[in-house]
């Protein structure tokens, strides 16, 4: 209703003024984003959720989010809108992650991914089921569905640690491609988790229930999706390519490609009852699977700029949607009871399962790297998903599901997001050395030829030709690329503080040999990108001459 002095009704301005303090936040992060996330090792999921807290409703609250939050908009409820927005921002990730792999990741590391996808995930699940059922007091079923909510990591949230700078600098490629894919891929997995104690508690027979999950969950949702999403996945890539080799598709147009396969994904396997959040993951790796896509957009953080939004917007969204009246209201909802539990769940949740399976999981080298794989399995975005699917979809009461689930991520957000530059800075002083010595003399000179513009020896050249940059060793091409005026001064800059050989092995100079091999990969990396991108168009061209001549 109009109020005298009013243009537009007072619930819209609720709206408008959430619209304004997300652009106001979003300007502000994006202009101190180096500050923060650099410089002061914050996360934006903590930055963004600090915020949320602090304007929503046990806050400031300047735009009225207690009334709007406790009302109905347009007949769905607060728990159907962070459904919703949740599931966009998983699915957009998902796609993100498969996308940024390399090509064959999955199949050159699946005997990692399935370790931690089948054998650590149960022991997560299950584990936190046992310590929510012995600190919180709940039953078999209740924990057992809560810590299904809890068990996937978040890719939202994984992403925040190993990417930008800092993670590009302390922590190994494996590692964090590794936690990149399995927060991508068990975030699709954690339905069966989430579903087997509802179809068992809730049939007449445990057989009955039993037969029914394996039919609709584990072939009718798992598996269909994983099926739909490689033939999308690869349906999509034959058509883009046919598109760009015949002159149909613009770059602008490309570079939204897989954002709106991956929407496209989510409301087709959606409308089916499928498992949306793990069909766009595998679509987006099959998107890539022979490196065209990620070649085509090696420069582009179109991308990643979308993701920043969404995840920005969503943790704002999770700060103020935290139901802090609900805690203290029942016993298991004592807040040093979910503190307990919190650590409980953060301690013994993941480390020591991933610990125990570190020999079968190749792409971890070292006990160290396996701790920080190991700690690093942050709860977000998949865990509100998971609970809010219970409580739309199947009817389980929102307390204490919603509250406990909310509290773990709030803290998994503070600890995983705050302790990150201490682990990142421990695992990076031993990786990175053991790498320095897996490199040859043969391999350092030829970098260092590549540093200054100048061409290696061939005898140099030859020796480091068969080193593999995937183990963290740099392979040079028999010719490096010319290079253009801005180029060249990027690699003078680099040039400083190369010296001829590392120094004797003295352990206070570990971290200066680290920075040696993280600038002679980055280089190496640069000059193999050119050069794949100069072949890419040279056969691209070639495609394009015998098309026409087919033609």
């Amino acid at each position: 209703m109009l109020e005298d002095d009013s243009l537009f009704p007072a619930e819209s301005r609720v709206v408008h003024g959430l619209y304004l303090f997300l652009g106001l936040f979003v300007v502000a992060f994006s202009l101190l984003s180096l500050l923060i996330k650099e410089r002061l090792y914050l996360s934006e999921a903590l930055v963004a959720t600090a915020l949320g807290v602090a304007f929503g409703p046990v806050g400031l609250d300047p735009f009225g989010a207690l009334a709007f939050a406790s009302t109905d908009v347009g007949g769905a409820t607060t728990h159907h809108i962070l459904l919703e927005a949740t599931r966009v921002v998983l699915v957009v990730q998902c796609m993100a992650a498969g996308v940024s792999l390399p090509g064959d990741y999955v199949r050159r590391e699946w005997i990692s991914l399935a370790t931690l996808l089948g054998p650590v995930m149960i022991c997560m699940w299950l584990v936190s089921a046992v310590g929510l059922h012995m600190i919180l007091g709940l039953s078999i079923v209740d924990a057992l569905v809560t810590a299904a909510c809890i068990t996937p990591t978040d890719p939202i949230l994984a992403n925040s640690i190993v990417q930008g700078k800092f993670a590009e600098r302390h922590i190994p490629v494996p590692v964090r491609q590794l936690l990149s894919a399995e927060s991508a891929a068990n975030d699709g997995l954690g339905l069966p988790f989430l579903l087997l104690p509802l179809f068992v508690s809730r049939y007449t027979t445990v057989g009955g229930g039993v037969g029914a999950f394996i039919w609709k969950v584990l072939l009718y949702q798992v598996l269909l999706s994983v099926v739909l999403g490689t033939l999308i996945g690869y349906a999509a890539q034959r058509a883009l390519k046919y598109a760009e080799r015949h002159n149909l598709v613009d770059k602008e147009s490309m570079l939204s490609f897989s954002i709106a396969l991956g929407i496209m994904v989510m409301g087709g396997m959606t409308l089916m009852g499928s498992d949306d959040v793990l069909a766009s993951f595998v679509a987006g790796t099959v998107l890539t699977w022979d490196h065209w896509f990620n070649k085509q957009f090696a420069e582009s953080h179109f991308q990643e700029s979308i993701d920043l939004l969404l995840n920005l917007a969503y943790f704002v969204l999770f700060g103020l949607v935290i139901p802090w009246d609900s805690y203290d209201s029942a016993p298991a909802l004592e807040v040093w009871r979910l503190l307990l539990a919190a650590a409980w769940v953060l301690a013994f949740r993941r480390l020591p399962a991933v610990f125990l399976f570190r020999k079968w999981i190749p792409a971890i080298h070292s006990a160290r790297e396996a701790v920080f794989a190991g700690w690093f399995g942050p709860i977000g975005g998949g865990a509100i998903f998971y609970s809010m699917m219970a409580i739309v979809y199947f009817d389980v009461p929102a307390s204490p599901i919603f509250p406990i689930t909310c509290f773990i991520v709030l803290c998994s957000i503070i600890v995983h997001g705050g302790t990150v530059s201490l682990f990142q800075l421990g695992i990076s002083r031993h990786s990175t050395y053991r790498d320095w010595r897996n490199i040859g003399t043969g391999t350092r000179s030829a970098v260092r030829a590549a540093i200054v513009n100048m061409p290696a020896p061939p005898r140099l050249i030859a020796e480091a030709a068969v080193v593999d940059v995937s183990s963290h060793t740099v392979c040079i091409p028999n010719e490096i690329p010319s290079e253009d005026e801005e180029e060249r001064e990027d690699r003078a800059e680099m040039k400083v503080n190369i010296e001829d050989d590392p120094p004797n092995e003295i352990p206070n100079q570990v971290e200066a040999r680290a920075k040696h091999v993280e600038m002679e990969v980055k280089v190496q990396e640069a000059t193999v990108a050119k050069q794949e991108q100069v072949e890419m168009k040279e056969k691209t061209e070639q495609d394009n001459a015998s098309e026409q001549q087919h033609d």
